[in-house]
């Protein structure tokens, strides 16, 4: 069949199939060519030109015709989907084709691909229907002497998926229809006895120990885990079943048969057992990207995906909103409405948000829902030609000049934890790009780091210098330096960030940063090297940074996979922590930026002026009542203290100083906007402390520049 575009090449006949009578699949071809997909034709893909024109439900066709058509099918299952498979009518009598849409075509062609996924959907979009129409497809066309077994939470679901599955089977062109009334007909398995296939239905059970047991027998080289974060004992479950499942789908690879691992599930409970298993399996996972349609090979698409994700295993996330599959906001409105859910309830099954039934979260329950409520999907991705995937939330093409930070979590690498990056505005906080990656090869992944710095000339690198950040540091250091490019002007240091504790040591860096020797001298400088107490402790960025992001930057945030990590944080003996499986590495390069967009003293080396950190940050002061009058007076506020700030860059007089930090603090007390009043305590706090230091310090008078509010 054809998945990647060179496919083409091995069917010479081959055509697109622009006159198909099912208009979603042009559609669908449509939008993947609009995304700048060069492969956007494969679901369009007809082998046989003869069969253009011919409907496989025709009942006036020749023998000769019939033939034809199960060839193709059997050759080509994008036809199968495309042409021969229909839904039961909900209605009326005529059963509905098989609509193409982001999420069904990103299934199927990892499937075909033998890569294990997990597919999130809201409910009633259709995402049973997919899987059910291709494990019918599986048992009467592409499968023999195989076995298919189904996982799922109850004896309810069992019995619909059951019956679902004989619907469209029963709606498939009768010839292409291998069961016969020999093969079993009962609520829990489906037999083939033509083709010898089975496919077989399993229900969680009671115990631990039954599901264990139960588990161990699960071999087969094609497995379909249906509400995955609701299956009771799913962690017992899982691990005992998938040795069986791996040997034998070595066995189907070896003889060319279909074999793969299917989750589908709709967002679960992150305080129940099966609720975090299944969100863990989520995390670790790769996210899906339609440019993974371009990929050369399995090899290539592999690659992509082991370095995008946070584990071993060879796994992607097809997580799609009701807007991605074609729904419209009124759609679920009705929807969820019809269902009665409400809350938390309501955003599992029709938002693809996890939830949280605990008390424990530090953060106040009004920021959280505007947090989860500022998710974007129009994500910008980029696979770069090292392999690594970035989410883009702005163009890139439109941030070449602006100031930016990249806050990075580091880790080993090795399948546990995932680098995390985050790049935010330094102007306003705002999330641009972020990015998750197991890379082993550590000088790789560092390259592309310092090219990323390259590309980007006016972005600094606030890195954790713990476990494989040593090594990235080091490379970083060593590739400006060949660029000509003080290392001291373009990573987080020390020796920056306490110039007032050692000016000597401050004015040789900048003076002498291309030096090896001076570099070698001062390396260990460079990074924010998290400890449990002292300057870099990991309470004070989890403590302030974190509320403070959170609090100040709620609006700014989009990314799912950041947000949903966030949202997790749980408070444990007074300290607040990630939970104990889940994961805060991209909370963490997050947190970095916005400790050095406050924290970060002496920015001017890094070509930033103090003025410009968080200084266009939204106030919410007038928001809500949509006061004009209001608006204007709080404009004019900040007006007046951004001119008592601008005249702080240039004071050197002592009395001047304290002339206009009384100022600035009389007016602040007529702002009623908390994140305002944070910024101007911030910068008032930089202002006593520098004035401290020039008393202690005659001989060095550093330039006092500060925060604006715009």
């Amino acid at each position: 069949m054809i998945l990647f575009i060179n496919d083409w090449e091995k069917y010479p006949s081959a055509i697109v199939h622009t006159q198909t009578k099912n208009q979603s699949f042009l559609d669908m071809a449509g939008v993947y060519k609009s995304m700048g997909i060069k492969n956007h034709a494969f679901l369009l893909a007809l082998h046989n030109p003869l069969l253009a024109e011919i409907d496989p439900h025709d009942p006036t066709l020749t023998d000769s015709m019939k033939r034809m058509v199960m060839k193709e099918a059997y050759e080509n299952p994008w036809y199968y989907f495309r042409e021969c498979v229909k839904a039961p009518p909900l209605a009326g009598i005529d059963p509905i084709q098989f609509r193409a849409n982001r999420g069904n075509m990103a299934t199927l062609w990892l499937f075909f691909n033998h890569i294990m996924q997990l597919l999130i959907q809201p409910r009633q979009t259709g995402k049973s229907f997919t899987v059910d129409s291709l494990m019918a497809g599986l048992l009467n066309l592409w499968c023999f002497n195989t076995k298919i077994n189904l996982l799922t939470k109850d004896e309810k679901l069992r019995a619909e998926t059951v019956s679902r599955l004989k619907d469209i089977i029963k709606y498939l062109p009768k010839y292409m229809v291998m069961r016969t009334k020999k093969d079993s007909n009962n609520s829990e398995s489906i037999s083939i006895q033509l083709n010898n296939n089975v496919y077989k239905s399993h229900v969680a059970q009671s115990s631990e120990a039954a599901a264990f047991n139960a588990a161990r027998g699960l071999s087969s080289p094609i497995m379909h885990i249906d509400e995955f974060a609701y299956y009771k004992h799913i962690g017992t479950a899982l691990p005992a079943a998938l040795p069986a499942t791996g040997a034998a789908m070595e066995v189907a690879r070896a003889n060319n048969a279909p074999h793969g691992v299917i989750f589908t599930t709709t967002a679960g409970w992150l305080d129940s057992a099966s609720g975090a298993y299944a969100h863990e399996f989520y995390e670790e996972s790769a996210i899906w990207y339609e440019e993974y349609l371009d990929s050369r090979n399995i090899k290539a698409l592999k690659k992509v995906i082991r370095k995008n994700s946070s584990s071993n295993d060879v796994a992607v996330v097809v997580d799609m909103n009701h807007r991605q599959l074609g729904f419209t906001d009124i759609w679920l409105q009705e929807r969820i409405r019809s269902s009665k859910a409400k809350g938390a309830k309501a955003e599992t099954d029709f938002l693809n948000i996890w939830a949280d039934g605990s008390n424990e979260s530090p953060f106040d329950k009004d920021i959280l829902a505007k947090l989860k409520a500022g998710i974007s999907h129009k994500v910008l991705q980029q696979i770069t030609s090292s392999g690594y995937v970035l989410r883009w939330y702005t163009p890139r093409t439109t941030l070449k000049n602006v100031k930016l930070v990249m806050g990075m979590d580091t880790s080993d690498a090795v399948g546990k934890d995932d680098i995390a990056l985050t790049i935010r505005r330094v102007d306003n906080g705002e999330v641009v790009a972020v990015g998750q990656f197991n890379e082993t090869n550590t000088i790789t992944f560092a390259k592309w780091i310092s090219e990323l710095l390259i590309g980007y000339p006016q972005m600094i690198l606030m890195i954790e210098r713990r476990s494989t950040g040593v090594s990235i540091i080091d490379y970083v250091i060593n590739f400006l330096t060949a660029m000509d490019i003080n290392p001291f002007t373009r990573l987080f240091n020390w020796v920056v960030q306490e110039k007032g504790v050692h000016p000597e040591r401050y004015d040789d860096c900048m003076k002498n940063g291309l030096n090896p020797s001076v570099q070698d001298l001062h390396r260990r400088q460079f990074g924010f090297a998290t400890s449990s107490n002292g300057r870099a402790s990991r309470d004070k960025v989890y403590g302030d940074a974190l509320l403070q992001s959170v609090k100040f930057t709620y609006n700014k945030v989009y990314d799912k996979r950041l947000i949903g990590q966030i949202s997790g944080m749980t408070t444990r003996n007074g300290r607040i922590d990630h939970k104990s499986g889940s994961k805060d590495d991209l909370v963490m390069s997050w947190m970095l930026a916005y400790w050095f967009l406050t924290k970060g003293n002496n920015v001017e080396a890094y070509g930033f002026s103090q003025s410009e950190l968080l200084a266009r940050m939204e106030y919410n002061e007038a928001k809500d009542d949509k006061d004009e009058t209001a608006i204007t007076l709080a404009k004019i506020r900040r007006e007046k203290i951004n001119a008592l700030l601008n005249r702080l860059e240039s004071a050197e007089d002592e009395f001047l100083i304290n002339s206009l930090i009384v100022a600035i603090e009389r007016l602040s007390k007529e702002l009623k906007d908390e994140e305002a009043l944070f910024n101007i305590s911030q910068t008032v706090k930089k202002v006593k402390l520098l004035n401290k230091d020039k008393k202690s310090k005659k001989n060095h008078k550093p330039k006092a520049n500060f925060g604006l509010l715009v």
